[in-house]
């Protein structure tokens, strides 16, 4: 039977929902030493993944970096890495969506009435002896720039603070996700998280208000916890995000954490350290970050078999009215604008039309969200690897080119062997290169440096 992508498609675009788990692994003694925390992401997926790589031991494992937990594995209709955390005091448990690609937490809470059913764990700061609320008016909620301003004319990034309509006595906040596909609005609260084993007072986004509504209903994680640069945790407030603080607090050794995505049996991030056993040190290969709200990158083409899809370098920068090319965990899919789309499609439909799915009528191609049959899918190897070419730290004359496999940018699209493209188009974007490509690296985000780096995963144990 044919099969349409187009719903799982929407459901995986860059943060398209609120939603998610984050959870402490285990506390590590190598914490006291001034070494890393590996925290294990559990992987919600509609089936396997990408290539097989080995399975976590069934115990976790004192690494020279830090602590290594097990990680498990979970399959549901969309895909997501997730992890617990505990907020408050006593302790609540929620599973949170760890994402780059944005930069506060945020939970549901008790007073939302768009939040879903309610059945799974909700915020509520009026239950925790540990909360703070972060007043409306209050100098903490004042803070609209990461630049030293003060608010006023032209000082705030996004404009200036406000009230909760939901709870007008505390500090505002508002996020969007998806490019706008969905919005939350919330009110702030300081209070004590877990995240690795490792416990600190930190600001949290209470969603008072979802639109779609019930972003959270019905799917493991419940929450998110943001991993990006605290420019993009203006909303408009300004609230310290949470790897920043663990940094500044010595929690962790530095600014710095590895992300290791297994697309079967979930994931680990290393904070605060690069765990060379999940990759060969020597082929890392580092990337300047050019923009410092998300992972902005360098990507300057695209290219299958050495042929190009045509378009400027321009293409994907962060320019006026697009927002560059950036790597995301918190998308599942490749995502590229609409230009950038039609010419991948376009190349594809010029050099490799006698593949299954690439060209056909209107509404019947892999583009247009059909699925490969399982007989159709026995020629996933001929389909040619996506080939990104980047500026390496040495500019245009020091070139990385990252590929990607098609047992990567496939995934199933059911329990009938069928598979589907888990890439599209979204406005507003160069290229959001979520999942189906960072499943096939491990990453080393170097904060200090300002670069991330890319090598052939070992494994994610």
């Amino acid at each position: 039977r044919q099969i349409s992508c187009l719903a799982m498609a929407a459901a995986r675009n860059f943060g398209a929902v609120l939603l998610g788990l984050v959870a402490f692994a285990a506390a590590c003694d190598a914490v006291a030493a001034g070494e890393g925390v590996s925290v294990p992401l559990t992987r919600v997926a509609t089936a396997p993944l990408g290539r097989r790589r080995a399975s976590a031991s069934a115990a976790a494992v004192e690494g020279g970096s830090g602590t290594v937990v097990p990680l498990k594995g979970g399959y549901a209709k969309d895909g997501f890495y997730y992890s617990p955390i505990e907020v408050g005091t006593p302790p609540v448990t929620f599973n949170v969506l760890i994402d780059t690609g944005s930069s506060q937490i945020g939970l549901p809470s008790a007073v939302c009435k768009s939040c879903g059913d309610g059945k799974g764990p909700r915020y509520n700061y009026q239950a925790s002896t540990t909360a703070q609320p972060v007043a409306c008016g209050s100098q903490q909620c004042e803070v609209c720039t990461t630049h030293g301003g003060t608010p006023g004319e032209g000082a705030c990034d996004f404009g200036k603070p406000y009230c909760s309509s939901v709870v007008p006595d505390l500090c505002g906040y508002g996020y969007a996700y998806g490019g706008g596909e969905s919005f939350l609005t919330a009110h702030l609260v300081t209070d004590t998280v877990t995240f690795g084993g490792l416990t600190l007072n930190t600001t949290i986004a209470a969603s008072d208000g979802q639109w779609p509504a019930g972003s959270f209903e019905g799917l493991p994680p419940n929450g998110i916890l943001g991993l990006g640069y605290d420019a993009n945790a203006c909303n408009p407030t300004c609230v310290p995000t949470i790897f920043t603080q663990l940094v500044e607090a010595g929690l962790v050794p530095a600014n710095r954490f590895g992300l290791c995505l297994d697309g079967e049996a979930g994931g680990v991030l290393d904070l605060g350290f690069f765990d060379e056993a999940k990759y060969s040190k020597a082929a890392l290969q580092w990337v300047p970050v050019v923009q410092e709200r998300w992972y902005n990158l360098p990507l300057r083409d695209i290219t299958f078999n050495d042929t190009t899809i045509g378009l400027p370098p321009m293409a994907y920068s962060y320019l006026n009215d697009q927002i560059g090319s950036f790597i995301d965990s918190g998308t599942t899919a490749m995502l590229f604008g609409p230009l950038q789309w039609k010419h991948i499609i376009d190349t594809w439909q010029a050099d490799f039309c006698h593949l299954p799915g690439v060209c056909g009528a209107a509404g019947t191609t892999i583009f247009d969200g059909q699925c490969l049959t399982a007989e159709q899918a026995k020629q996933l190897p001929s389909f040619p690897d996506f080939e990104f070419h980047f500026e390496g730290e040495g500019g245009a004359n020091d070139p990385v080119v990252l590929t990607v496999a098609s047992d990567f940018y496939f995934v199933p699209g059911g329990d009938d062997g069928s598979m589907c493209l888990d890439a599209g188009s979204a406005v507003g974007i160069s290229a959001v290169l979520g999942d189906s490509f960072m499943a096939s690296f491990y990453i080393a985000h170097d904060r200090v440096n300002q670069r991330v780096g890319f090598a052939p995963i070992d494994k994610c144990a």
